[in-house]
């Protein structure tokens, strides 16, 4: 798998740096999301003053930002997993996405806002290739711990986007002839945020799994009845720690180009059909789209129950979000220092149907009663650890399950595709949750029936997910 002039101990140097670069991305990432999507209304109305067509195109440029995340991330994706190139994705897409953040904030068209958008929706594919480098570089009992660090990073960020904006509520100077304000502030923070990404990606990142697929190494031993733990002997060495004996010899005495197995020479067809023949891995997927779509529906639900319902102002609105993203980030923060059990992460992930009946049950209960104001401020404040094990599920639960379901040659297409999922349950959630706000009485119900069912479901795999095994 690997050359001849491999060096463990070096390579073990690269894939320090290069996940210091991954963290550091996400955090962009999280803030590219959550960032411009708080300033877009307003960029639209107040700024280039569109009136006829302004649902349209605020519409348009979310839809395309989310509809270019789902397509590049399977491109890219399957390309990714044939060559490897972690360097060249790298500078490319950090670059593609700097440049989608410049025309974004030139304020003289909201053309340029959606050629902005339809650029730097390529960066949604950087998520899938980091997840399925890690899989593939870090032994399975560090991966928990590593998808947990990328997931806080995220979640920083996206907790962090909407409060940077405040730095330009005020701000009124022209760079390089572009005058900048707080609508379009944005997007020169996420210009400034992603060229230090391309510089970071030209300077310290390494094609780990082109150089040496730790998972894969494993994957053979196991394949050739040679286990972990009896190579680890009494010794009781991490897994990693095997390798380091071959220091600058050659495992295999091949080069990765040569190990192609039949997998890898699938089409992206015949690969879902792979995929999506397997129960364990479809089910993955329905439960990320219906994580997705409750976390964006509800997250639309708040300003609308805060105002409508509960008769409170902005004010509330903001510490309500800030505080959801404070506790789900430190929820996962928790799990980078002491990661779960496979027995542990399969119970979270059936607690998290039980919290999010208990979530919907929230706004059923601000839309029938709120009528004692102590009670629905114990609700905002007991919200956000109820709604930490739905994106806890999501964000470390299903990616470390699915990741031992598929072999290395395809880790980053079948992110990508379970990615794919979770946008298209944040897509419904986004331009389904005004109506489905009107008709919360009926909605809710209906998705507490569903995660009733979804987590019967899990009960009845719950081995398969305790266990997983590869599954094509």
């Amino acid at each position: 798998m690997v050359a001849v002039d491999f060096s463990y101990k070096d390579w073990l140097k690269k894939r320090k740096t290069t996940t210091r670069v991954f963290v550091a991305v996400q955090f962009a990432i999280g803030i590219e999301y959550s960032m411009t999507f708080t300033t877009l209304y307003v960029y639209l109305k107040d700024v280039l003053h569109i009136t006829n067509n302004l649902n349209a195109f605020y519409s348009s440029i979310c839809g395309i930002y989310v509809l270019t995340q789902i397509v590049a991330s399977l491109v890219l994706c399957r390309l990714f997993d044939k060559c490897r190139t972690l360097k060249l994705f790298f500078t490319l897409v950090t670059f593609i996405t700097f440049v989608g953040n410049v025309l974004y904030t030139i304020p003289y068209s909201p053309y340029l806002l959606l050629a902005g958008r339809f650029l730097s929706g390529a960066g949604g594919s950087l998520r899938p290739i980091i997840l399925s480098e890690l899989t593939r570089s870090y032994p399975s009992d560090e991966v928990m711990a590593q998808m947990s660090t990328m997931s806080v990073s995220y979640g920083i960020g996206f907790t962090l986007g909407p409060a940077i904006n405040f730095a330009f509520v005020k701000a009124r100077f022209t760079l390089l002839g572009i005058p900048i304000g707080y609508a379009n502030g944005a997007g020169l923070a996420l210009s400034i945020a992603f060229l230090v990404a391309f510089a970071m990606s030209l300077f310290f990142v390494s094609d780990l799994s082109k150089e040496f697929d730790l998972k894969e190494e494993i994957q053979k031993m196991d394949a050739n009845k040679q286990s972990v733990d009896s190579l680890c002997g009494a010794n009781e060495e991490d897994p990693s720690e095997i390798f380091s004996d071959f220091d600058n010899e050659p495992l295999l005495g091949k080069d990765s180009s040569e190990n192609r197995t039949e997998v890898n020479q699938l089409g992206i067809i015949e690969t879902l059909m792979k995929l999506f023949t397997s129960i364990d891995i479809v089910l993955i997927f329905v439960l990320s789209f219906f994580a997705f779509i409750t976390m964006l529906m509800q997250d639309l639900w708040i300003p609308m129950a805060v105002i409508k319902l509960l008769h409170w102002t902005a004010l509330e609105i903001n510490l309500i979000f800030l505080f959801n993203g404070t506790i789900i980030s430190l929820m996962c923060l928790f799990l980078v220092f002491k990661p779960p059990s496979k027995n542990q992460l399969v119970n979270l992930g059936i607690l998290s149907f039980v919290t999010t009946c208990y979530t919907f049950g929230c706004f059923l209960y601000f839309r029938l009663v709120n009528s004692m104001e102590w009670i629905n401020v114990a609700l905002w404040v007991t919200y956000p650890f109820m709604m930490s094990p739905i994106a806890i599920v999501d964000e470390i639960f299903m990616m470390s399950v699915l990741a031992k379901m598929v072999p290395s040659k395809i880790q980053a297409f079948s992110e990508s595709v379970r990615l794919m999922c979770s946008r298209f349950g944040a897509t419904l959630g986004l331009f389904t949750a005004a109506f489905a706000f009107e008709h919360i009485l009926y909605v809710c119900p209906l998705f507490m029936a569903i995660s009733l069912v979804l987590m019967l479901f899990l009960i009845w795999r719950k081995e398969h997910f305790q266990n997983p095994r590869m599954v094509i």
